[in-house]
């Protein structure tokens, strides 16, 4: 964690505070769709996880455990209700157009679960 300095206002000691406007350390989709939501609706706990020099890490997090999340939906969704193989080969824009729908769903629920809370 980097040090803080300060400088004098009057007779006060005020922390030289900057907030960057993105993060520095390269983050996928759902660490950046994170980044937004705290940045636009959630300035206070932003804040905090700037200062104490946690935004990166917690983005990162968050980014990975969306990823694995909406993987393993994507999973026992297939598992459940399996699309044909043979869809492939007769109606590949089908079998795109399921294959979509079902990561649609994942996001939707991961979105809501760990992005926008």
């Amino acid at each position: 964690m980097a040090e803080l300095t300060y400088h004098w206002e009057g007779d006060y000691q005020i922390p030289d505070l900057t907030l960057r406007e993105m993060p520095e350390r390269q983050i996928g989709k759902y660490g950046l769709m994170r980044f937004r939501h705290l940045k636009d609706h959630n300035k206070l706990q932003y804040s905090l996880l700037e200062i104490r020099g946690q935004l990166d890490s917690h983005l990162a997090e968050i980014d990975e455990t969306a990823n694995i999340r909406v993987e393993s939906f994507m999973e026992e969704a297939l598992k459940r209700n399996p699309i044909p193989e043979e869809l492939k080969n007769t109606d590949p824009m089908a079998w795109v157009g399921q294959m979509e729908n079902l990561k649609a769903q994942a996001e939707e629920i991961v979105t809501r679960e760990l992005i926008f809370v």
